[in-house]
This record gives structure tokens, sequence and C-alpha cells, in this order.
């Protein structure tokens, strides 16, 4: 799987797939628009990682939309907090805008609402 470390080399942004999600990227305005579709869990969590770390080097916002989440699970929420620490340390404004799955998780395991969720 590729990772996304550069989405301003395309109009139409980057795509990357596997391991079971799916994440595209497109540069919109001010803000990287990023779409995660599939299942996240402990085979590909590092990978969602790594996938949108790559990008929030841009330093626009960064929009992480997860509708397409059909499966999320513990690793999932794991994963999201290193991106919302990696972003906060990169001084990289970013919003998660959660689907159903995602946002069940969030209700159970971010009561506490760290995460900057939409």
């Amino acid at each position: 799987m590729a990772l996304l470390t550069d989405v301003r080399t395309s109009a139409q942004g980057r795509h990357a797939e596997g391991s079971g999600i799916a994440v595209n990227a497109r540069k919109q305005r001010a803000a990287t628009v990023v779409e995660v579709g599939g299942g996240i869990d402990a085979t590909n969590s590092d990978l969602l990682t790594q996938n949108i770390s790559g990008i929030t080097f841009d330093r626009s916002a960064v929009v992480v939309g997860m509708t397409g989440v059909e499966f999320i699970g513990v690793q999932g929420m794991t994963a999201l907090m290193k991106i919302n620490d990696q972003c906060q340390a990169a001084g990289v404004c970013w919003v998660l805008v959660p689907g159903d799955w995602v946002g069940h998780l969030l209700d159970s395991a971010d009561r506490d609402h760290v995460l900057p969720a939409a």
C-alpha cells in the first residue's frame, strides 16, 4: 500500500487501498479532505495512521471523513488518538466526520471529547 505523502501532486488527489481500508485524499481550497472506507482493525490501523499522518505535513487544515467505514475496532480508536497527537504536534487543525461505526466507538471510548469530531 502506497503512503499518501503528498496530495498536492494531482488535482484529483491520491488514492490508496489495501488491507481492508481505502483512503482517498484531495486538496480543496484551504483544506485537505481525506475519505476513509472499509474496515479498521488491528491488521490495518497502523496503515491508517501512516496515511493520514503523511498528508498532514502539508500544514493545511485536514477533514477526515469516516462515513464510509463499515467496521472499526478498538485499535481504530488508538489510530485516531495517534493522528490527533501528530496533528497537534505539527500545528495542523483537523476535524473528524464520523459515520455510524465511528460514532458508536466515539460515544463509548471518547467520553471526554478529545477528538475533534463534527
